[in-house]
């Protein structure tokens, strides 16, 4: 979703007298909120504002700062749009659970988190969504561990054991890599000098309990999840900046 402005000038004009000519203008400041993908809007709201200056500029500066957070026009606007978007979420739930399978059968996992954890987790239905994106999760994990293990293996020909033992640290308990993981920490156990086997204490992370792990997952999704949306975002706006919203 997108919130952004349009403002139009109804009216300005230069009143003279005093030491300055003053300029005053009327402008109309309307707010709009979209769903991006299907450019669907989920409501607007405009209101008048007035302000003077000794430039244009100046006046409408002076007219957007006499904007209170407390005026009631956007207090319901915002109120009634939030209201649209849950239920907006609660109607396409479903749809966004399909949507993200597909795209994990096709490898987009980055695309399916960034999906996922768009839906409000204080939202009813947001447990069923985070079960989901532990699944796909776990299928990104067998995908990526193959390569998480040849880095690891890479750090360890030069010796360099904190980084290989980071990437390790990194392969879920539950990943096809994971014994294989285990056993390229014991082969450091054995490199590593006596004054570097206090790294090896990042082996324990890998030993977590249930709680701990489904909590570790969730920070990665959300992670790798707000990475790609960011990267999305950055190329659409890009696009709105060039071409504006229609």
């Amino acid at each position: 979703f997108v919130m952004y402005p349009q403002i139009n000038i109804i009216d300005h004009a230069l009143v003279e007298g005093g030491l300055k000519n003053i300029t005053v203008v009327e402008l109309e400041l309307s707010l709009f909120v979209k769903q991006f993908d299907t450019n669907v809007e989920f409501g607007t709201c405009s209101k008048t504002l007035k302000g003077s200056g000794n430039t244009l500029s100046d006046a409408v500066k002076n007219a957007f700062s006499k904007i209170s957070p407390n005026d009631n026009t956007y207090a319901y606007f915002f109120s009634k749009v939030k209201d649209k978007i849950k239920q907006y979420y609660r109607d396409n739930k479903e749809k966004m659970i399909k949507r993200a399978r597909a795209m994990a059968e096709q490898q987009q996992y980055e695309q399916a988190f960034a999906l996922l954890m768009t839906y409000p987790s204080s939202l009813e239905g947001s447990e069923d969504v985070l079960n989901v994106a532990i699944e796909i999760y776990k299928k990104y994990q067998n995908a990526t561990c193959s390569a998480k293990i040849a880095q690891a293996r890479t750090a360890i020909s030069t010796q360099n054991y904190e980084s290989a033992i980071e990437v390790l640290a990194t392969v879920d308990s539950e990943s096809s890599c994971y014994e294989e993981s285990l056993e390229l920490i014991e082969q450091i156990g054995t490199e590593i000098r006596d004054e570097q086997k206090r790294e090896l204490e990042l082996e324990n992370k890998l030993i977590d309990n249930a709680m701990a792990l489904e909590s570790k997952r969730i920070d990665a999704i959300r992670e790798i999840g707000v990475e790609y949306a960011k990267s999305y975002w950055q190329k659409k706006m890009s696009q709105v900046g060039e071409n504006g919203i229609e």
